[in-house]
């Protein structure tokens, strides 16, 4: 059996029906009319930039790990 470029990009093409097909037309159309796709892409200076975090951050972060490790830790004992 030989395949050429054509037959290699009419595959996927092929792979979804009539009804496939309209389903997503309908769903982009609505999609469309209700703004979902936009073309307003934000500028580099519109977006915020992370912050790095601070030592009481950390100090946060470290209680909230222990906090979720006991947490996880008690409920895979009951599990057993």
């Amino acid at each position: 059996m030989h395949f050429d470029q054509q037959d290699i990009e009419n595959t996927p093409a092929e792979q979804y029906s009539h009804e496939e097909k309209l389903f997503t037309g309908v769903a982009l159309n609505i999609a469309i009319d209700h703004s979902i796709f936009t073309e307003d892409i934000p500028s580099p200076t519109d977006m915020k930039l992370s912050v790095c975090a601070t030592e009481e951050d950390m100090i946060q972060f470290q209680e909230l790990e222990s906090m979720v490790k006991a947490i996880t830790k008690d409920r895979l004992q009951s599990d057993n």
